[in-house]
């Protein structure tokens, strides 16, 4: 026993000077990043949002995620994207609740572990200006090379006083403030309650990269060089296609009328045997609207209805059509220690002064929950309709009261 004791402060030493490098390995990997990328998808798409799927993200609500759109990502998808944390599990979502489409790639870059160059920022009166909305770091501040990327975080399921920008912002960098700064590319304020993910790449100095969130004053591409591949061939900057989907391309000049056919080996012109004097009827577009509340507290009349009129939409259609109709609010407790547990009532939607659809609502005393219509369609004829959101209190229960988040309607003609 006294061999062991003196044979252990022989090492202790070696001991205490190797202890720190395992501190500081340990927590270099706190806040490691992780990525993959996402590719949209039937299977992952609800409305306007993609679902992220990962054991590592579902339940965390305090990780940091940001997303950079990927090769012809955001010509298919000009709306602007966030990270929405919804029952449980991350989305990239567009956050004008466009609808989403099939066959998109997003790079995205996520952390487990706020830290000093992977944090949370959040727009307060304290740092809105004239500008935008100005970011404090010690690793921004004072450097207009910095390189960082930037993606709103909407988590309505976990905050409250929240504020969606449903806008596409950019990155600035103020040299009065000698601050980052994000503000909305179309000039729209930004509200305070908004909240944006921030990486900081320690490593670089340039102007940030977009991230699909945001943008920034970099050129839109690189003129590309060296040998083509894939469908092209020769050299750039003047390559010629030669294939089509993989599959050859004949080298025949068209006549005039003729069109590409596939005569089972390659591509060629050929006569369109096609009827001259059919006519193909373009489809009608889409149409999305969407609003968002005035974030007030409102108490429901006891017993009666509230109509939530900052949430209503008047919509008016030529032909048929399907309303995909979406809302959400926030529902709060009565703040009293003696009255009854909890508030009961209905959220509902009425359709030009008949109601269509009633979801349950229940909140605790002192307490605040979210409720939320979902992708709710209904057909409707060509003609005006009001389309409100109403939330009627049940009495006797204790007091109810709203604050109306936001709204959309997105209207696909059927004929």
């Amino acid at each position: 026993m006294v061999e062991k004791i003196h044979n252990m402060k022989k090492i202790l030493p070696y001991l205490k000077l190797f202890l720190p490098v395992l501190l500081l390995l340990n927590g270099s990997g706190s806040y490691a990043q992780q990525e993959f990328t996402l590719t949209t998808s039937a299977a992952n798409i609800i409305s306007a949002k993609a679902l992220i799927d990962l054991p590592g993200l579902t339940g965390d609500t305090a990780a940091i995620i940001v997303a950079t759109p990927l090769g012809n990502t955001k010509a298919l998808n000009p709306n602007p994207i966030g990270a929405w944390y919804y029952s449980g599990k991350w989305n990239i979502f567009n956050s004008n609740f466009a609808p989403m489409p099939v066959g998109l790639t997003y790079k995205i870059q996520y952390f487990l572990t706020r830290g000093p160059n992977q944090f949370l920022h959040m727009v307060t009166p304290l740092n809105l200006g004239s500008e935008g909305t100005y970011i404090d770091n010690p690793a921004l501040n004072n450097n207009p090379n910095a390189q960082f990327i930037f993606l709103q975080n909407h988590s309505p399921d976990v905050r409250t006083g929240y504020w969606l920008n449903a806008f596409e912002e950019k990155a600035g960098y103020s040299t009065a403030a000698g601050k980052w700064y994000i503000t909305n590319i179309g000039g729209q304020a930004i509200q305070k309650g908004s909240f944006y993910n921030i990486v900081i790449n320690t490593g670089g100095t340039s102007t940030p990269p977009n991230s699909g969130g945001g943008s920034c004053n970099c050129p839109a591409s690189l003129p590309p060089n060296g040998k083509a591949t894939g469908d092209l061939s020769g050299t750039y900057p003047s390559p010629t296609v030669q294939k089509i989907s993989g599959r050859p391309l004949a080298n025949t000049a068209p006549a005039i009328g003729q069109v590409l056919k596939w005569n089972g080996t390659e591509w060629e012109p050929a006569d369109d045997n096609g009827s001259t004097t059919s006519t193909t009827t373009p489809a009608a577009p889409v149409q999305t609207f969407f609003k968002n509340g005035n974030n007030n507290s409102i108490v429901v009349p006891t017993g009666g209805i509230l109509s939530l009129s900052d949430l209503g939409h008047t919509v008016t259609l030529s032909k048929k059509s399907r309303l995909v109709i979406s809302g959400m609010i926030d529902i709060s407790g009565d703040n009293c220690l003696t009255c009854n547990t909890s508030s009961h009532g209905w959220f509902q939607v009425n359709i030009s002064g008949s109601t269509k659809l009633v979801l349950d609502i229940d909140v605790q005393t002192k307490t605040t929950n979210s409720a939320t219509i979902s992708n709710f369609m209904i057909d409707l004829n060509p003609g005006t309709h009001t389309v409100r959101f109403e939330v009627k209190h049940s009495a006797p229960t204790s007091k109810l009261s709203v604050t109306a988040r936001h709204s959309s309607i997105m209207v696909i003609p059927l004929e």
